[in-house]
């Protein structure tokens, strides 16, 4: 017994030394009092009992506890977490919070953030940062490291923090924490956008790290040198410089520091040294560039530290700067005694004398005044009038000629000083030392007292220096949101058209003759003869002066945007490799296209004239529009004339005239097929050809379209250098008649289009459509089809998910730069194919949602290049597919079979992590030696957004937002069905969503509350659930969670106390009881019931102790 006794008196006394008193008790306010109310009675208090005035033995405990009242009711956070739950810090509750949320919401495998990390000392505040840590910038730089409970990447970066922290805090670099959660109106002032994210305060400012594939604890360090200013380290490289360094002591009024070294950039720890003691001193480095192996032992920070703080004034320093008032003069108590003798000169040059003369007596006497805390300075008074007028205000004496006069004072308070002045002392005599000796003995009396200005800082910064310095500060603002990888592939693509078109404008200036330069007039965009022979050329040319042009022509002009070409817009597509398919090779029988041939200029305007004139078409089935972009796709062009020519096999009676054709395809000029109409049947491999220059045979000729022309028939449609008389005539009469240019190019059109619906238009008939058309790619990327899919092409948008099968090549042998892949298989090595099982696959095909940011975006685009059911295959650059090492790692560890153990997850996937490996070989190899791979991908299935259901990270804040009323639905399902588990689960999934909406919103506001208010209903339902299957601490943990937002809610009191009844927690179910009869009387009769069930608890609880008891003692007996 006499034991049990002991063991409560010590809790007891436990209990109460780990108790704190009331803040508002210690500052004896009211729990309403204001801001105002509290600090007055904060600085009464304060004078009050500082243990400097108060001669009470309990006045420094007294003091604190005052200050420490006074810090949490300052701050509104700790001042609204102690009126709600009376706790002054919230470590524990955090913990245990974060401890629940890693139970709900654990990153599969991962669990939730380890915040042993980031140790509690490192942990910054708002009022931290407002009101210490910008002023400690100026000589220290802090690195802040901003996190958040739920985030996945901040838990991989957790062991590279540590290290660099490791690395850091040593030096003196001063390390942050901030918990995004917490302290979210912290994020504002740092600038967060994303998270982790890490910033560096210098200086009052704040510069963000960009946090990309190469980061490293190595970049951290970089990052955190890097942003040190380097003018607080002057760079020597000659004599001369370091004799001047060292003389400017004299002028700056701080001692002068020269580190010399061997590396040629100075270390970390001697920026952070030169950053602190810049008030003090100058520092400047030499470097040796020595790397022989004699060298001196290194120097650590301590050694630097101490070294500066014993030499870091000169032996008479003037007061320049606040900083050098509070070194030179501090604040001190009666025992002992800091007293300050300062020489009060002008600035002038005859005032210099005095001042060196009087250094030259501090230096002599030096030994003799240290050891009576005298400290000797001098000062400016015409540069700090504010300063000396309180000292000069109560000077009674008048002024001698024989002596300078010598100010002692003794700062009592950070702004109060006694002094006294010693008029005309300074004679350089001995006489100085006996009237400064009488007043350190106090046989002179201190009899003045006055208030302390501010001193001016003689050396701050001018206003040139300052503007300066703000430019740059927002130019690497600036930088830091420019310099990304888009924006310099776009600024290197105009930079590189720029040089293009200068230097072409060059060429072709200085090419040309003066006068030809004065005579040439503008030029409408024409349109030329297809072969671009010069002979035939001349002859109707729209730009030959011998042409003769309708009047008001010139006049004549295309609008920029017709109601035909909105209309037709959706249903004219642009020919390339994606559309080859689904416009040429997949026609049904008896479809056509109709391709329309443009360039970049006269796209809009002949697109234009084209809509209008295929408009009533436009509810045809058997044809398809659509345009070629000629300067691309030259070579598809003239390949197709080139199926037209006869061949060796077959030649014709008139070599001379195919040989001649052929030259002229090689030597075509895209400016000469604007206009162009092709109507293309896919399935019977032929095609009609419309141009302004080609002239059709006669009337006679097209009766039977389908027979083999004669050999001169087919000479004379090739070229009309080999036409008949007749056709020559016709063809001039028509050029001479109009002009040929973009405006009428497509005027022949409409009476071409109603030949081709009689079916009088020729048919060229062709072995195999060419297939050489290019993609919209912007990289080097080469598609080939290995089998055709169905239908048009998928129409993607934000939100749409593409499921597919692909496999990755992976050649053996490393191409050489602008080598192709080979086009045999043989020498590659299948690393990746999802339709085989582990450990050869995934086993499954992937899903991909467009508009999400996926890793790699050159599957989207590959994607968007194929058909359903296609199957592709695609050669990628490896300047595309640098995340693939680090996306296929991901997919595999996902795939992989759990072999029941334990996997940490030590390393994090990036560019660092290349000397660790992923963990496979082919991975790791391409990591080392990047090079282009071939996939091949099968298009199953593209689902629009409102074909499926999305998760969580695919959904906007306005979609998460009516996601949780959906999940709340569903698992009241859940619930009404007894399946309480998968309620649970519901429940969490809405939980969770909710945290990354409250996330977004500043604690506090209207929107936080609101959105925080929501969590209510779900933890209610959990906390049944929970009470149903019999898990009573996470009952009571749900329904706590509902009495932090609302105190007296009806179902979580009940609730919390059924829980506890079944735990054994009888008083605090007792409570529970009691607060919910007092606030909810309806409950009456529910709690009757439980405290009956209570009652009995604690009768059979007693019994049982009394049992224990009487056993525990005979046992002793």
């Amino acid at each position: 017994m006499r034991l049990l006794w002991s063991l409560a008196v010590l809790l007891l006394l436990a209990a109460a030394r780990s108790h704190r008193e009331d803040p508002y008790v210690v500052l004896g306010v009211s729990r309403r009092a204001s801001v105002k109310e509290i600090k007055s009675a904060y600085k009464g208090l304060a004078k009050k009992w500082h243990p400097d005035r108060s001669t009470d033995d309990a006045s420094s405990t007294r003091f604190m506890e005052i200050a420490e009242a006074y810090e949490v009711l300052s701050d509104p956070v700790k001042k609204e977490r102690y009126d709600r739950f009376g706790t002054f810090d919230d470590v524990k509750q955090f913990d245990e919070t974060a401890e629940r949320a890693r139970s709900f919401y654990g990153f599969g495998g991962f669990g939730g953030f380890d915040e042993s990390v980031f140790d509690y000392k490192h942990r910054m505040s708002h009022q931290q940062y407002q009101f210490k840590i910008i002023e400690l910038s100026n000589t220290k730089p802090f690195i802040v490291f901003v996190y958040t409970n739920y985030c996945q990447m901040c838990y991989r970066l957790q062991p590279l923090w540590k290290k660099a922290v490791a690395d850091l805090e040593p030096l003196g670099y001063g390390i942050g924490t901030v918990n995004a959660f917490r302290d979210g109106n912290l994020l504002e002032k740092l600038r967060v956008s994303a998270l982790p994210a890490l910033v560096a305060i210098v200086e009052g400012r704040v510069i963000p790290m960009r946090i990309d594939s190469g980061f490293s604890d190595k970049t951290i360090l970089q990052f955190a040198r890097k942003v040190i200013p380097e003018y607080f380290m002057t760079r020597i490289s000659s004599r001369v410089m370091l004799s001047r360094f060292v003389d400017q002591w004299k002028t700056s009024n701080k001692v002068s520091v020269v580190i010399f070294g061997a590396a040629v950039n100075p270390r970390t720890r001697y920026l952070l040294a030169a950053m602190n003691f810049s008030h003090f001193a100058k520092f400047a480095y030499v470097s040796l560039a020595d790397n022989s192996e004699d060298r001196s032992k290194k120097l650590t920070k301590e050694a630097l530290d101490e070294f500066i703080e014993k030499n870091k004034l000169l032996t008479l320093p003037r007061l320049s700067s606040q900083a050098m008032l509070d070194d030179i003069c501090p604040v001190s108590s009666r025992s002992p005694r800091h007293l300050c003798v300062v020489l009060p000169v002008t600035s002038t040059s005859y005032e210099a004398a005095h001042v060196e003369a009087f250094r030259l007596y501090v230096r002599d006497s030096a030994e003799m005044w240290k050891a009576k805390k005298v400290h000797f300075s001098y000062v400016y008074i015409d540069k700090q009038k504010e300063f000396m007028r309180p000292f000069a205000e109560k000077r009674r004496g008048e002024l001698k000629n024989e002596g300078r006069d010598l100010l002692i004072f003794w700062r009592t308070e950070y702004v109060k000083a006694k002094f006294t002045w010693l008029e005309g002392a300074w004679t350089g005599r001995k006489e100085t030392d006996d009237l400064i000796m009488n007043v350190v003995e106090q046989r002179k009396r201190l009899d003045e007292s006055c208030t302390v200005n501010a001193i001016n800082n003689e050396y701050g910064l001018s206003i040139f220096t300052r503007f300066s310095r703000s430019l740059w500060r927002m130019w690497e603002v600036l930088w830091f949101h420019l310099s990304n990888e888009e924006t310099y592939m776009f600024l290197s693509a105009v930079g590189t058209l720029t040089m293009i078109m200068c230097i072409g404008w060059l060429f072709s200036y200085f090419s040309e003759k003066p006068d030809a330069i004065k005579k040439r007039k503008p030029k409408a965009n024409d349109v030329a003869d297809l072969t671009g022979d010069a002979t035939t050329a001349n002859d109707w040319h729209p730009d030959d002066p011998n042409t003769k042009k309708k009047e008001g022509d010139a006049s004549k002009s295309v609008p920029a945007k017709s109601k035909w070409a909105v209309i037709m817009k959706p249903l004219i597509h642009e020919l390339r490799a994606e559309t080859y398919f689904g416009m040429i090779r997949l026609l049904k029988p008896g479809c056509r296209s109709m391709i329309l041939l443009v360039d970049p200029e006269s796209k809009e305007a002949l697109l234009n004239k084209f809509s209008q004139y295929v408009y009533p078409l436009r509810n045809n089935k058997t044809f398809s529009f659509g345009y070629l972009v000629v300067p691309k796709n030259l070579d598809w062009f003239r390949k197709l004339l080139e199926h037209t020519l006869p061949t060796d096999g077959n030649p014709t009676p008139e070599p001379d005239v195919s040989q001649s054709m052929y030259k002229r395809l090689k030597l075509i000029n895209h400016r000469h097929t604007i206009g162009t109409v092709l109507t293309l049947c896919g399935w019977k491999l032929y095609f009609s050809i419309y141009h302004p220059k080609h002239v059709e045979l006669s009337r006679r000729n097209f009766i039977d379209t389908d027979e083999e022309p004669s050999s001169d028939d087919e000479a004379s449609y090739r070229s009309d250098e080999f036409a008949s008389m007749g056709e020559k005539k016709k063809l001039h009469r028509s050029s001479s008649q109009r002009g040929v240019n973009v405006e009428n190019v497509l005027d022949g059109f409409p009476n071409w289009m109603d030949r081709l619906l009689e079916g009088s238009i020729r048919r060229y008939y062709i072995p195999e459509w060419p297939d050489n058309l290019k993609m919209s790619f912007k990289g080097p990327i080469i598609k080939k089809t290995l089998s055709g899919g169905k239908g048009l092409l998928p129409t993607y948008k934000d939100g749409t998910k593409a499921i597919f099968h692909y496999q990755t090549l992976f050649p053996l042998e490393k191409p050489e730069k602008n080598e192709r892949l080979p086009e045999s298989r043989d020498g590659f090595k299948v690393i990746d194919d999802t339709k085989k099982a582990w450990p050869e696959g995934y086993g499954k095909p992937l899903e991909l949602v467009f508009g999400k940011q996926f890793q790699l975006p050159v599957f989207e685009t590959c994607l968007k290049a194929m058909h359903i059911d296609e199957v592709a295959q695609f050669d990628i650059s490896c300047i595309d597919l640098i995340q693939y090492p680090f996306v296929s790692k991901k997919l595999r560890d996902i795939v992989k079979p759990c072999d029941g153990k334990h996997h940490a997850h030590t390393t994090h996937m990036c560019a660092a992590s290349v000397a660790q490996g992923t963990g496979y070989d082919e991975l790791d190899e391409l990591m080392k030696n990047p090079r282009p791979l071939r996939f091949v991908f099968h298009l199953l299935q593209v689902l629009e957004p409102d074909q499926y259901e999305h998760d969580s990270w695919q959904l906007d804040e306005k979609g998460k937002l009516e996601s949780v009323e959906v999940l709340r639905q569903r698992g009241n399902t859940h619930f009404v069905n007894k399946e309480y588990k998968e309620a649970i689960d519901v429940y969490r999934d809405a939980l969770t969503r909710l945290d990354t909406l409250i996330l977004r919103e500043k604690p506090g506001e209207p929107e936080w509350i609101e959105l925080d208010r929501k969590n209510i209903p779900l933890y209610s339902n959990m906390s049944q659930c929970f009470l149903n299957i019999g898990d009573l601490h996470e009952a009571e943990e749900t329904s706590s969670e509902v009495l932090k937002r609302e105190e007296t809610n009806e179902k979580a009191l009940f609730r919390r106390a059924k829980a506890r009844i079944a735990a054994w927690k009888l008083d605090e179910a007792e409570e529970d009881l009691k607060l919910l009869l007092r606030n909810h009387p309806a409950a009456a009769a529910l709690v009757a019931r439980e405290m009956k069930i209570l009652t009995e608890k604690r009768a059979e609880k007693k019994a049982d102790s009394k049992s224990t008891y009487s056993k525990m003692f005979k046992e002793q007996s």
